[in-house]
């Protein structure tokens, strides 16, 4: 029986290599860039009017009120084809390039309508004074040629997404989501659309395990439930084995009818771990297939959530190139003792509230395996196989599940 620490090493040893695609940026979101990114073109490509009102000559407004002629309108997405020369204005529009010989926008409010008509006077008047440049985007101001965009190892967000749209850039690679196969074991179990009869359960492990697997932005693959028969279960594994990655539940610890682990054995799968000194999630297994992962999670829910949180989860990032594998942790104060057998590391699933600036952790209530409410927590406190009790009061650290935010 090996420690979680090995455990997890092994596992992101054997992690599939990250593979680049091409994607459309719209399908990249939240995901890693596989390349970088530079700008080809000046962003924005023109000098542009920042406002509605008028391109003038900024020598032009050295006394005001000053009354200039209107020879032309520019509306955003056309030019102008006059060259603009003293006494003279151009009725412009934000986003319009600026026109010739103009190096100053007077902003509409700061006018007045001289002879003419709106909305296309003959004459305006400027109201107010504007140095050189005012109100003019440059080329380039937002993003030169040349700039860096997006770095390699990226997560693409949604500023990410408008900026690679403001270069024209359609299509982005990044490294692909896996695709995972989840096969649930036991002939005690149903899915949802079944009726039981006496003595089978609803099937929960698979549904959590795919919402799981898509929360990362992986592609999850329920494949069934195998009936605690080998060859069923051989049939069904050599299916999951179709996908990048195979999970299963069940069928891995040393019953009668636990026929996983034979069944991968008669596959020439490569066994790299069985069984991790920790609670929940003990008869935990692992295995190389054709170069592909394969787990073999335990059969209680909360085994199973475990299990998903501390190696599942770490592997599929892995996969998609990101580089931080691990929740984030924070310290807090034990509101209750917990006491454990020693021998293993236990994993504590708490509620945490804050209370005159100090965080506090709160165990859930029963911490069985089977018990899946119990992993309704904002974190997990990981106890060493050492220790016996973590007295209330003692200050520890707290593995989150879920964003800091949705909890203070």
């Amino acid at each position: 029986m090996i420690n979680p620490k090995e455990a997890l090493k092994i596992v992101l040893d054997n992690a599939l290599r990250p593979k680049a695609v091409e994607v459309r940026i719209g399908e990249s979101l939240g995901l890693i860039s596989a390349e970088n990114v530079k700008s080809e073109i000046n962003v924005p490509a023109f000098n542009n009017s920042a406002m509605d009102g008028f391109a003038v000559l900024a020598s032009d407004l050295a006394k005001t009120p000053k009354e200039l002629q209107v020879v032309d309108e520019v509306p955003a997405g056309k030019t102008s084809d006059k060259k603009l020369d003293y006494g003279q204005s151009i009725k412009i529009m934000t986003g319009a390039p600026i026109p010739k010989g103009a190096n100053c926008v007077v902003p509409v409010e700061d006018t007045s309508v001289g002879s003419g008509l709106k909305p296309s006077p003959t004459t305006i008047t400027i109201n107010k004074t504007y140095p050189k440049g005012a109100n003019i985007r440059l080329a380039g101001e937002d993003i030169s040629i040349g700039d860096a965009v997006i770095v390699q190892g990226t997560k693409i967000s949604p500023v990410h997404i408008g900026l690679l749209a403001s270069l024209g850039l359609a299509d982005i690679k990044i490294y692909q989501p896996p695709t995972v196969a989840i096969l649930s074991t036991g002939s005690e179990l149903t899915d949802l659309d079944t009726v039981s009869a006496p003595g089978q359960i609803n099937d929960s492990n698979s549904w959590t395990l795919a919402s799981l697997v898509a929360q990362l932005g992986a592609y999850p693959e329920r494949i069934g439930i195998a009936k605690d028969d080998f060859e069923e279960t051989k049939a069904m594994i050599e299916l999951g084995l179709k996908s990048d990655i195979l999970i299963t539940s069940g069928g891995v610890s040393v019953g009668e009818y636990d026929f996983v682990k034979d069944v991968l054995k008669d596959l020439g799968a490569t066994q790299l771990f069985w069984s991790v000194a920790q609670k929940p999630g003990k008869p935990l297994a692992y295995w190389m297939v054709g170069g592909k992962p394969v787990f073999g999670l335990p059969g209680n829910p909360v085994a199973v959530m475990m299990c998903f949180e501390l190696y599942v989860r770490p592997l599929i990032l892995k996969t998609m190139g990101f580089k931080q594998l691990q929740r984030p942790l924070v310290k807090a104060k034990l509101a209750k003792d917990i006491k454990k057998k020693t021998g293993r590391y236990n994993y504590i699933r708490v509620s945490l509230k804050i209370k005159e600036g100090q965080v506090h952790a709160i165990p859930t209530g029963p911490q069985g395996s089977g018990i899946l409410s119990s992993m309704v927590a904002d974190g997990l406190v990981v106890a060493n196989k050492d220790v016996g009790k973590l007295p209330a009061g003692q200050t520890v650290e707290v593995m989150l599940l879920k964003p800091w935010e949705e909890i203070c």
